[in-house]
């Protein structure tokens, strides 16, 4: 229980004149003070009639603002408060064919250069999809600054459906009511296999169809839920508005002669692409790290990008495996002594991942939400090594955390467990909610789904076990939990484009032969494979370059590398690397 601080009444002398008392009398003796007192209570009450300082509506749905105001900037006080941060809300249409629809608030905040000349400004997405972008200008701008420059302003923007952009995705009524709808789900567990040792047992099969009919169903009432509260709201949320409200918003801060500079990670750069795509013309400079392949989000239904997807995992789990063995027990607890073969460690992890889809670990919940008992599955387990895989800093902390799960240690199980599940954590600060954003972009980006069944489901994992990743070809949904979108309440954009960026490159006009496009990708990256980030190199031959780090992560940003640092900032200033140019990490991932 939280400790309650109490509030004692201050104890004030009577015989001692108090600071407000003292400014009374001295305001009633000072006709001067008095004057410039009415003028500032004047100045104030006419920013307020006249709207020149006011804060839309951000739990709102949108509508806070007519067309008449697209194109307008309300700027807001920044939370928290930052020195050469502005935040506002910039009004756009919510389509840009028909702007009589009505308009979208899009949260922004701009990390303003520190140096002059200032070069531009360069918009910045994490990814998720779905995420809040403002964070890459509140907390993190230091660390953008110094991969970006300090002569550009840096702007974060919350994508439409997520942060505090209107209007927001709104599934469901709480945080809690999302909670508890995917609770001690196939949804919240993962998908479980019985083993990997034999992917060719009969069995196998009608362990996954029954827990995707599970998935199916609680698929279809997701899609009633969200028809009943958002309706037609959900067919502006696509990525191809998102790459149309930088174009916009470029417009807005910095003219409409004014090039577009990006900068994104992971499925930020799927907005990268569609905005090449869209706007080849106007681009400046674009930075693409962890590269999604964009042909296949565009051209395949959901349930099929983890064969894509997954292409490096195994890469990167036997990396993961074999620096283990080098580092020894002391700096790797799965590990039983410095040397072990690699294939006796992952042996072991397999046994206990086998053990636990007989017999999954029973978690005592205690007094938190959905008290009572949960279950750590083999499913959960796996997926969270999978997501564990995508950052190598964290990889001594979770061998220890899996070691000591694995050897029954009920504090690591439950530390295990509520890893999986957010719903068992504090909820997120107002307007911050969790719902269905990542949905409400995913079954847009893809092509319009005809119903998939149970079965259909199952073959196309058992398709990626066999012959994508044996260990993670059923991971995938606990941290990228799409599909369902045959049920959702839209799933066809308002506008639906071709990914066609070969066309873009010839379009995109060249200065003194300078690429435009820098694309990052790692070696073993378990998620966005080094093959997508060659792909659309290949695609936008004469305009990019690709720079490759051999190491292991989910984007460079992942896991220290100065050379990759250094390029990035020095392609901002205006030197392009080689195409092909390899930078190495800086460091082990079990360090001394």
């Amino acid at each position: 229980m939280a400790s309650t601080t109490r509030y004692e009444p201050l104890d004030i002398d009577e015989n001692v004149e108090h600071p407000s008392r003292r400014f009374s009398n001295t305001l009633l003796r000072n006709p001067r003070l008095q004057r410039y007192v009415l003028l500032a209570l004047i100045f104030f009450v006419a920013l307020s009639v006249f709207g020149i300082w006011r804060r839309p509506d951000v739990t709102g749905s949108g509508d806070t603002h007519g067309v008449a105001d697209i194109g307008k900037i309300f700027w807001v006080n920044c939370e928290p408060l930052l020195q050469g941060v502005d935040c506002g809300f910039i009004v756009a249409p919510k389509d840009y064919s028909n702007h009589k629809i009505g308009t979208v608030s899009i949260y922004i905040a701009r990390y303003k250069a520190r140096r002059v000349p200032k070069k531009g400004a360069v918009f910045m997405n994490p990814g998720g999809p779905g995420h809040p972008g403002t964070p890459m200008a509140l907390k993190k701008r230091l660390a953008m600054a110094s991969i970006i420059g300090d002569d550009w302003d840096l702007v974060g923007f919350d994508p439409r459906g997520g942060g505090q952009t209107t209007p927001a995705t709104r599934c469901f009524k709480s945080t809690e009511a999302f909670r508890r709808f995917f609770a001690n789900t196939v949804v919240e567990r993962g998908v479980t296999i019985s083993s990997v040792s034999n992917l060719a047992a009969p069995t196998l099969r009608s362990l996954l169809v029954d827990q995707y009919n599970e998935f199916v169903r609680l698929k279809k009432e997701q899609g009633d839920i969200c028809r009943m509260n958002m309706g037609d709201e959900l067919r502006y949320m696509g990525s191809a508005m998102v790459a149309r409200d930088i174009e916009f918003m470029s417009r807005v801060l910095e003219g409409n002669e004014a090039k577009i500079n990006y900068w994104g990670e992971s499925y930020g750069t799927v907005i990268g692409s569609n905005l090449i795509n869209l706007f080849p013309e106007r681009i400046g400079k674009v930075v693409i790290d962890g590269v999604v392949n964009p042909v296949v989000l565009s051209e395949e239904p959901t349930y099929k990008w983890p064969s894509d997807w997954l292409s490096d995992s195994e890469k990167t789990y036997e990396l993961f495996l074999k620096d283990c063995s080098n580092a020894g027990p002391s700096r790797c607890p799965l590990a039983k002594f410095q040397g072990e073969p690699h294939q006796d460690i992952e042996a072991r992890i397999e046994d206990f991942f086998d053990s636990i889809a007989q017999n999954p670990i029973n978690i005592s919940l205690g007094g938190r939400l959905g008290a009572g008992r949960g279950f750590l599955t083999s499913g959960t387990a796996r997926a969270l090594l999978l997501v564990a895989l995508h950052s190598p800093n964290n990889w001594p902390h979770f061998s220890q955390t899996l070691a000591s799960v694995m050897a029954s240690n009920t504090t690591a199980q439950a530390a295990l467990y509520d890893m999986a599940f957010p719903r068992l954590q504090e909820p997120p600060h107002p307007p911050f909610a969790r719902d269905l954003e990542r949905q409400a972009i995913t079954c847009l980006d893809a092509p319009v789904s005809s119903f998939v069944s149970a079965g259909e489901l199952a073959d196309q994992t058992i398709k990626t076990l066999r012959e994508t990743s044996k260990h993670f070809g059923a991971s995938t949904g606990l941290s990228e939990p799409d599909g369902g979108c045959e049920f959702w309440p839209s799933n066809s954009e308002v506008e639906r484009v071709e990914m066609r960026l070969d066309e873009a490159n010839k379009k995109m006009k060249m200065e003194d032969g300078d690429r435009k496009i820098l694309i990052i990708s790692n070696t073993a990256d378990p998620i966005t494979p080094l093959s997508s980030g060659l792909l659309v190199n290949s695609l936008l031959a004469d305009s990019s370059t690709l720079v490759i780090q051999d190491g292991p992560g989910h984007c460079s940003t992942s896991f220290l590398s100065r050379c990759m640092k250094d390029l990035q900032k020095a392609f901002w200033a205006g030197e392009v690397p080689t195409n092909g140019t390899v930078c190495r990490v800086d460091r082990k991932t079990f360090p001394d």
